[in-house]
């Protein structure tokens, strides 16, 4: 009895050895590709201009239309609307609310188009942006043009 519950003891000792080798020759042999380092994969001027277009400053301004311009550029466009939305309803910023208008108006979405170029003329009103409020005129009849091109329609 002694003797053969030895032999048992050396024989499971023995198998579990065994069985580790014989799964690792039977597991297959081709790798994955190493993944990208996730800093070469980032965006540098996304990261940096996501960064700075949190902070409230009429400078920073650049920053969230270019966040947005990028993000609608890849198709993600509830983040690019995110974006649009901090820096027009939040911040207040006219350039933004211009941009935000023509992103709209691009999306045949006339009437929000409209009513984000007529904030933008009475934000730039506020704060006396006289030479901002040319550009958004040129904007405001073009819709117009449009406009009036659908009603004959």
């Amino acid at each position: 009895m002694r003797k053969k519950n030895t032999i048992l003891a050396a024989g499971i000792i023995l198998v579990i050895p065994v069985l580790m080798l014989m799964q690792q020759f039977l597991m297959p042999r081709s790798t994955p590709k190493k993944p990208a380092h996730l800093i070469r994969k980032m965006d540098h001027k996304l990261l940096l201009a996501t960064e700075d277009g949190r902070v409230y400053n009429r400078a920073n301004a650049t920053h969230i239309a270019y966040a947005a311009a990028v993000y609608a550029a890849q198709g993600k466009h509830n983040t690019a609307q995110k974006w649009f939305l901090l820096g027009a309803a939040e911040f207040r910023y006219p350039s933004v609310m211009l941009f935000y208008g023509d992103y709209h108006f691009y999306h045949k979405r006339y009437r929000a188009a409209r009513h984000w170029y007529n904030l933008s003329r009475y934000y730039a009103l506020h704060d006396r942006q006289m030479h901002f409020l040319r550009v958004i005129k040129e904007r405001t009849d073009v819709l117009d043009a449009l406009e009036k091109k659908q009603v004959k329609k």
